[in-house]
C-alpha cells in the first residue's frame, strides 16, 4: 500500500466517524418523540451540525475512492472499517462522556469480525454486474420486508434493543442500494449517463432515503456504538450477499473460510452486544427552560413523581 494510499484510507475513516458523531449529536437532540417519521429528517435537514456532519461523510467517500485507486480493496476496506475506533470517542466527546476500555475492545472487536467476514464476502469480482428485473424486484421486496419487521420490533421494544433493530433495517436498506448503485455506475460506465434514466436509479435513491431515515432514527435513541456498530456490519454483509446470490460474484473455495467466517461472525456480534451494554452515549436531557421556571415557582411544588416520569420519557 502507497503512503498515499494510506493516508488516504485513515483520513477517510476519520471523516466518516466525525460525520456519523455530529449526525448522531443532532438526531439525538431533535424535538418530539416520534422516531421513523419524515419530519425528522425535514428536521435534521435543517440543523447546521448535521449537514456539517454531511459533508464530512462526504468527503470521506471521497477520500475512500481515492485510497481505492492506488491499493487494493482487501487493503484499504479494513482500514475504512477502524473508522469505528474513531466514531466511539468522538461520540462520547460530543456528550461529555469518556471512553473507556470496554468501549474500545468492543469496537475493536466488531472491527476484526467485520474485516474477516470482508476478506470472505469481497472478492475481486469476475463477471459484469447485471441485474434481471425479476432479481431487482425480488431484492427490493427482501429489503422492505427486513426493515418493516425491523421498524415493527423495535417499536416493542427500547434501549440498546431499539438501537439494534433500527440500525439493522438501515443496514439491510443500505446494502440493497449499494447493489443496485454497482449495477447502475456500470452501466453508466458504458452507456454513459443515459443509463441513469433505469427505474433503479430512483429505487435506489428512495431506499437510500429510507435507510438515513431508519439510522438517523437509531442514533435518536442515544445508543450511538450500538447503532454505529450494527449498521457497519450489516451494510456490508447484505451487499455481499446480494453480490454473491444476483451478481454472480464467485466465493472462495477454501473450506478453512468457513470457520473464518464463523470466528469473524462471533468477533463482531460479541463487540456489538459489548458496546449496547455500554452508557457513555447515552445524552443527558434536560427539560426545557419553560419546564425549569414552572417548577421554580413561589408556592407551586411538584410530586416527586412526576418529574421522574418526565424525565424517563424524555429519555425514550
Amino acid at each position: 500500500m502507497t503512503t498515499l494510499a494510506l493516508g488516504a484510507a485513515v483520513a477517510s475513516a476519520f471523516c466518516f466517524a466525525l460525520g456519523a458523531a455530529l449526525q448522531q449529536y443532532e438526531a439525538v437532540h431533535a424535538p418530539g418523540r416520534r422516531t421513523v417519521h419524515p419530519s425528522l429528517l425535514l428536521h435534521l435537514l435543517r440543523q447546521p451540525w448535521w449537514i456539517a456532519g454531511g459533508l464530512a461523510a462526504c468527503a470521506g467517500g471521497g477520500l475512500h475512492v481515492l485510497a481505492l485507486s492506488q491499493a487494493p480493496l482487501t487493503l484499504v476496506q479494513p482500514i475504512g472499517i477502524a473508522g469505528l475506533m474513531f466514531a466511539v470517542p468522538l461520540g462520547a466527546a460530543l456528550h461529555g462522556s469518556r471512553t473507556g476500555r470496554t468501549e474500545f475492545v468492543g469496537a475493536g472487536a466488531v472491527i476484526a469480525g467485520l474485516a474477516g467476514l470482508l476478506l470472505l464476502l469481497f472478492p475481486v469480482p469476475t463477471t459484469s454486474p447485471l441485474l434481471t428485473h425479476r432479481d431487482a424486484l425480488g431484492l427490493l421486496a427482501v429489503k422492505s420486508g427486513a426493515a418493516t419487521a425491523a421498524l415493527v420490533a423495535a417499536h416493542r421494544v427500547r434501549g440498546a434493543i431499539r438501537a439494534s433493530l433500527l440500525a439493522a433495517g438501515a443496514g439491510v436498506t443500505f446494502g440493497a442500494t449499494a447493489t443496485l448503485a454497482r449495477v447502475l455506475a456500470h452501466a453508466v460506465a458504458y452507456a454513459g449517463p443515459s443509463a441513469l434514466a433505469h427505474w433503479f436509479a430512483a429505487a435506489a435513491a428512495v431506499s437510500a432515503g429510507l435507510g438515513l431515515l431508519l439510522l438517523q432514527s437509531a442514533y435518536r435513541t442515544g445508543r450511538f456504538g450500538t447503532a454505529l456498530a450494527t449498521v457497519t456490519l450489516v451494510d456490508p454483509l447484505t451487499a455481499g450477499a446480494a453480490g454473491v446470490l444476483l451478481l454472480g460474484e464467485p466465493l472462495p473455495g477454501d473450506p478453512w473460510m468457513g470457520l473464518v467466517a464463523v470466528v469473524s461472525a462471533g468477533l463482531a456480534v460479541a463487540g456489538t452486544v459489548t458496546l449496547a451494554s455500554s452508557p457513555v452515549h447515552r445524552p443527558i436531557h434536560r427539560p426545557p427552560r419553560s419546564s425549569r421556571r414552572q417548577t421554580s415557582t413561589v408556592g407551586e411544588v411538584r410530586p416527586p413523581v412526576v418529574s421522574c416520569t418526565v424525565r424517563g420519557e424524555e429519555q425514550r
